[in-house]
């Protein structure tokens, strides 16, 4: 083959890739500005409304306080339960006194 044919078309393909870029480019920029209002879950066939998607959603400073002191209430309980086989040692949840039926 000719070293010019190689040269051109080397040239075409650049030139054809970086259209490619730049249109994909612009035409993601477009879709990522204005989110769409529904959302369709396939595994549950259930329809959302929203502004952002839900993978976007936060959850309010309530809900993650309630979460934060449920989780030391439940570590707190852990750690002070006494072992009712062996008295005056914590708790370590090896489940002998179930086994046992205490």
């Amino acid at each position: 083959m000719d070293e010019k044919l190689i040269e051109q078309i080397a040239s075409n393909v650049r030139r054809r890739l970086n259209t490619a870029i730049v249109e994909s480019d612009a035409a993601s920029s477009t879709t990522s500005s204005s989110a769409p209002g529904q959302y369709f879950a396939p595994w549950t066939s259930a329809v959302y409304e929203s502004e952002v998607h839900p993978s976007q959603q936060l959850f309010n400073v309530g809900e993650a306080t309630e979460a934060q002191s449920a989780v030391r209430e439940l570590v707190e309980f852990l750690e002070t339960k006494e072992c009712s086989i062996e008295k005056g040692k914590l708790c370590d949840h090896c489940g002998t006194c179930r086994s046992l039926g205490f």
